[in-house]
């Protein structure tokens, strides 16, 4: 076991809805506290739903609230762990001389933040001054990512040259898994992620391809199930379905009744980030999906999850990525039963490169080099206008009240 160079460990993501990263943040603060015997503190909502988790299992943690206009003061001997996206809010929320961890969690996680925390005029510049600043936060060892998406993406917007020593990949915990019957006539796919702006058209894409093969197998049934919950589902909604083509909305699943409806239905999964991990865990066959935001083609092929290299759970769609599997080949395989050996090598892959065993170590590594500190972090460009961060504290108080 690693010698650790921080006494304690403070995670920063307040968040009311479930996600990949509120998943993961929770996990690793039950690794760093049964593994590594680690004091945690952890700074959500009031009603957040990684404190509801803690509380629900009974997880003794130092919880802070956020309230949207206090701020809070780290010690030197902790070290905060964040997403990257979260740069703005650890400038504007907190104070001391703390090290940090920013962990990249989605390409376009800080290009977002930006772009949401500026006014217009501002946006150019600072994209212009980022990858100078984001070279000093890597060279700080303060910035991971957690794939080789994140990492190619962001330095094709922010023009950084720096890389980190490593990846910091995500990991995820292991359900049971069930082999279900195939039904002749009739396919059941299951799709596990949020219907948001990022994920929506990689979810109609499948839907498409749906409605092309019913019509040229009118006697084919095909059922999909979509487990999660996003502001983009009308337009699921509005896609007109042949008779033979059902889709079911289930919402959100956790735990227990998202491992036994799975079981229940899926043939294959369709699903991107920690939803591919979780199902590949249950030896499910998983198509790892590319993410865009608008209409795929007619005409994209697909992959294995156990098929990507550097961490990868998703890629930005273009037509020279090398996918090899038509959604005829998919719906063959499952005709042919041969779907249960592509589930075993999903579930081989996970093991291999994203289990607590595999990646465990290479956190507790990252968490150990960083010398980023706070104050390094304030001669950044990374900041928000004073007047819209008055604006924003009262208008969060005002609320509160």
């Amino acid at each position: 076991m690693q010698n650790l160079n921080f006494k304690s460990v403070t995670f920063f993501y307040p968040s009311k809805i479930i996600g990949g990263a509120e998943l993961l943040f929770f996990r690793l603060t039950l690794y760093l506290i049964n593994v590594h015997n680690i004091k945690v503190s952890y700074i959500d909502y009031f009603d957040g739903v990684v404190r509801k988790m803690f509380q629900d299992q009974n997880v003794k943690i130092d919880f802070l609230e956020y309230k949207g206009y206090n701020r809070f003061e780290l010690n030197p001997d902790t070290i905060l762990i964040t997403p990257l996206s979260s740069i703005f809010d650890v400038k504007m929320y907190f104070k001391g001389d703390f090290k940090i961890f920013f962990w990249s969690l989605h390409p376009s996680g800080l290009s977002d933040s930006i772009k949401s925390n500026l006014r217009q005029k501002k946006i150019g510049k600072l994209l212009t001054n980022a990858g100078s600043d984001l070279d000093f936060l890597i060279q700080k060892k303060g910035v991971y990512f957690m794939d080789e998406t994140n990492l190619e993406y962001q330095k094709d917007i922010f023009h950084f040259n720096n890389t980190p020593d490593f990846f910091v990949p995500i990991f995820c915990d292991k359900r049971i898994g069930k082999r279900k019957s195939v039904t002749e006539n009739e396919t059941h796919l299951g799709w596990v992620g949020r219907l948001s702006d990022d994920k929506i058209f990689s979810l109609h894409n499948i839907v498409d391809h749906s409605i092309a093969f019913a019509k040229e197998n009118p006697i084919h049934n095909l059922i999909i199930h979509i487990i999660g919950n996003g502001g983009k589902k009308n337009i699921i909604e509005q896609i007109t379905l042949p008779d033979n083509v059902k889709i079911i909305f289930l919402g959100t699943l956790l735990g227990e009744q998202l491992t036994d409806y799975a079981n229940t239905y899926f043939d294959l999964v369709f699903a991107m980030g920690t939803s591919a991990l979780e199902m590949a865990s249950m030896k499910k066959p998983v198509v790892l999906l590319d993410f865009q935001y608008t209409i795929f083609p007619k005409n994209n092929k697909f992959r294995w999850l156990f098929e990507v290299e550097n961490y990868n759970v998703a890629e930005k769609f273009h037509e020279n990525l090398p996918r090899h599997l038509s959604f005829n080949d998919l719906m063959k395989l499952v005709r042919n039963k041969n779907h249960y050996t592509i589930g075993e090598k999903c579930y081989d892959y996970i093991e291999n490169y994203h289990s607590i065993n595999a990646v465990g170590d290479v956190i507790i590594n990252g968490l150990n080099q960083s010398i980023l500190f706070f104050s390094d972090l304030k001669k950044t460009d990374f900041k928000i206008a004073r007047i819209i961060k008055y604006l924003r504290f009262v208008k969060r108080y005002l609320k509160k009240q």
